[in-house]
Protein backbone atom coordinates (compact mmCIF):
# COMPACT_ATOMS: atom_id res chain seq x y z
CA UNK A 1 0.00 0.00 0.00
CA UNK A 2 1.42 3.39 -0.95
CA UNK A 3 1.93 6.25 1.50
CA UNK A 4 -0.85 8.16 -0.28
CA UNK A 5 -3.34 5.34 0.33
CA UNK A 6 -2.37 4.91 4.00
CA UNK A 7 -2.65 8.58 4.88
CA UNK A 8 -5.89 9.35 6.69
CA UNK A 9 -7.61 12.59 5.69
CA UNK A 10 -8.16 15.09 8.47
CA UNK A 11 -11.57 16.59 9.16
CA UNK A 12 -10.89 19.68 7.05
CA UNK A 13 -9.87 17.56 4.06
CA UNK A 14 -13.19 15.77 4.20
CA UNK A 15 -14.85 19.18 3.98
CA UNK A 16 -12.74 20.17 0.97
CA UNK A 17 -9.91 21.91 2.83
CA UNK A 18 -6.43 20.44 3.06
CA UNK A 19 -4.88 21.67 6.29
CA UNK A 20 -1.79 19.46 6.10
CA UNK A 21 0.30 22.55 5.35
CA UNK A 22 -1.37 24.86 7.88
CA UNK A 23 0.73 27.89 6.97
CA UNK A 24 0.27 27.30 3.24
CA UNK A 25 -3.51 27.03 3.50
CA UNK A 26 -3.67 30.12 5.76
CA UNK A 27 -1.59 31.97 3.17
CA UNK A 28 -3.82 30.82 0.30
CA UNK A 29 -6.98 31.76 2.21
CA UNK A 30 -5.71 35.22 3.09
CA UNK A 31 -4.25 35.76 -0.39
CA UNK A 32 -7.70 35.01 -1.81
CA UNK A 33 -9.34 37.48 0.57
CA UNK A 34 -6.81 40.17 -0.32
CA UNK A 35 -7.72 39.58 -3.96
CA UNK A 36 -11.29 40.58 -3.12
CA UNK A 37 -10.23 44.12 -2.17
CA UNK A 38 -11.67 46.49 -4.75
CA UNK A 39 -10.03 49.81 -5.56
CA UNK A 40 -12.92 52.24 -5.96
CA UNK A 41 -10.69 55.23 -6.74
CA UNK A 42 -6.97 55.97 -6.92
CA UNK A 43 -5.79 59.38 -8.11
CA UNK A 44 -2.79 61.69 -8.09
CA UNK A 45 -3.26 65.47 -7.80
CA UNK A 46 -1.62 66.86 -9.76
CA UNK A 47 -1.27 63.80 -12.02
CA UNK A 48 2.13 64.91 -13.40
CA UNK A 49 4.95 66.66 -11.56
CA UNK A 50 8.61 67.42 -12.20
CA UNK A 51 11.19 65.44 -10.19
CA UNK A 52 11.16 66.33 -6.47
CA UNK A 53 7.83 68.18 -6.72
CA UNK A 54 4.95 66.84 -4.65
CA UNK A 55 1.71 65.18 -5.62
CA UNK A 56 -1.05 63.84 -3.42
CA UNK A 57 -2.15 60.24 -3.89
CA UNK A 58 -5.74 59.62 -2.80
CA UNK A 59 -7.55 56.29 -2.63
CA UNK A 60 -10.68 54.51 -1.59
CA UNK A 61 -10.98 50.71 -1.42
CA UNK A 62 -13.72 48.28 -0.43
CA UNK A 63 -12.54 45.51 1.90
CA UNK A 64 -14.19 42.09 2.07
CA UNK A 65 -16.11 41.78 5.37
CA UNK A 66 -14.37 38.51 6.31
CA UNK A 67 -10.85 39.96 6.07
CA UNK A 68 -9.67 40.06 9.69
CA UNK A 69 -6.67 42.36 9.49
CA UNK A 70 -5.27 44.38 6.63
CA UNK A 71 -2.90 47.28 6.14
CA UNK A 72 -2.26 49.14 2.92
CA UNK A 73 0.96 50.51 1.47
CA UNK A 74 0.62 53.55 -0.77
CA UNK A 75 3.55 55.72 -1.81
CA UNK A 76 5.89 53.83 0.52
CA UNK A 77 3.74 54.44 3.61
CA UNK A 78 2.05 51.51 5.38
CA UNK A 79 -0.81 50.96 7.86
CA UNK A 80 -3.17 53.21 6.00
CA UNK A 81 -6.96 53.00 6.13
CA UNK A 82 -9.38 52.00 3.40
CA UNK A 83 -9.62 55.64 2.27
CA UNK A 84 -7.14 58.46 2.57
CA UNK A 85 -4.31 60.36 0.97
CA UNK A 86 -0.56 60.69 1.18
CA UNK A 87 1.84 63.25 -0.31
CA UNK A 88 4.84 61.95 -2.26
CA UNK A 89 7.76 63.57 -4.10
CA UNK A 90 8.93 61.17 -6.84
CA UNK A 91 12.55 61.42 -7.99
CA UNK A 92 11.73 60.38 -11.56
CA UNK A 93 8.92 58.80 -13.57
CA UNK A 94 7.11 56.60 -11.07
CA UNK A 95 4.00 54.44 -11.12
CA UNK A 96 2.15 54.04 -7.84
CA UNK A 97 -0.19 51.32 -6.69
CA UNK A 98 -1.83 49.96 -3.57
CA UNK A 99 -0.40 46.88 -1.86
CA UNK A 100 -2.61 45.09 0.67
CA UNK A 101 -0.92 43.23 3.55
CA UNK A 102 -2.58 40.67 5.78
CA UNK A 103 -1.05 38.64 8.59
CA UNK A 104 0.66 36.14 6.24
CA UNK A 105 0.11 37.35 2.65
CA UNK A 106 0.30 40.46 0.53
CA UNK A 107 -0.82 41.35 -2.99
CA UNK A 108 -1.61 44.36 -5.18
CA UNK A 109 -5.16 45.65 -4.89
CA UNK A 110 -7.12 45.65 -8.15
CA UNK A 111 -9.19 48.44 -9.61
CA UNK A 112 -12.91 47.83 -9.96
CA UNK A 113 -13.91 46.97 -13.53
CA UNK A 114 -16.00 49.57 -15.31
CA UNK A 115 -19.66 48.60 -15.18
CA UNK A 116 -19.09 45.47 -13.11
CA UNK A 117 -20.92 46.79 -10.08
CA UNK A 118 -18.10 45.56 -7.84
Amino acid sequence: MSEENRRQPNVDEENGHDDSGGHASAYEHEYGLLGQITVLSFTADPPRVAPFETTTLSWSVRLPPTLQSVSLTVGGQTNLGSAGSVTVAPLSTTFYGIIAHGAVARRPARRAREGSGK
